[in-house]
């Protein structure tokens, strides 16, 4: 059976599960800290970047809320120069997806093409801990030198 493969299981143990994530580094006093500290700069870029490319997104946006889709989030890492051989189109694209709640029918919605502004900042989160050299509560000897740099 191909979920017996184990190319297949070792194509899947290379993802973290994204839940455990949010358990050990988003949901914890340091994060949240961050976050709270700078929640009004963070909802200053969310009011510019999110329905910026509304002419764009297949969407239908039902209760008028604001959404941010993939290329907005993306906007946003060019924008402020945060781009580099750690952080790029891989990376963002995996920021987004792994913020985005699960939706029970993808048939019916487009909902999992855009996030909200909680989804937002987690995806920042996700962002940011690509981008540091050292992820919080790691050991930095435990990178090579590339990784740090």
């Amino acid at each position: 059976m191909f979920l017996d493969n184990p190319f297949f299981q070792a194509h899947i143990n290379d993802y973290e599960d994204p839940q455990q994530w949010r358990d050990i580094r988003y949901w914890n006093k340091q994060c949240d800290g961050v976050l709270k500290k700078y929640l009004n700069f963070i909802k200053s870029v969310w009011n510019e970047y999110a329905d910026s490319r509304k002419v764009e997104k297949r969407t239908a946006n039902v209760n008028n809320m604001k959404s941010m889709s993939l290329k907005e989030f993306s906007d946003i890492s060019i924008e402020f120069e945060l781009r580099d051989k750690l952080l790029g189109d891989r990376e963002i694209n995996m920021s987004f997806n792994l913020a985005l709640m699960s939706i029970p029918d993808e048939a019916v919605s487009e909902k999992y093409m855009v996030m909200s502004f909680v989804e937002f900042l987690e995806g920042l989160a996700r962002m940011a801990e690509f981008k540091s050299r050292t992820p919080v509560g790691e050991r930095e000897e435990a990178y090579v030198s590339y990784e740090r740099e």
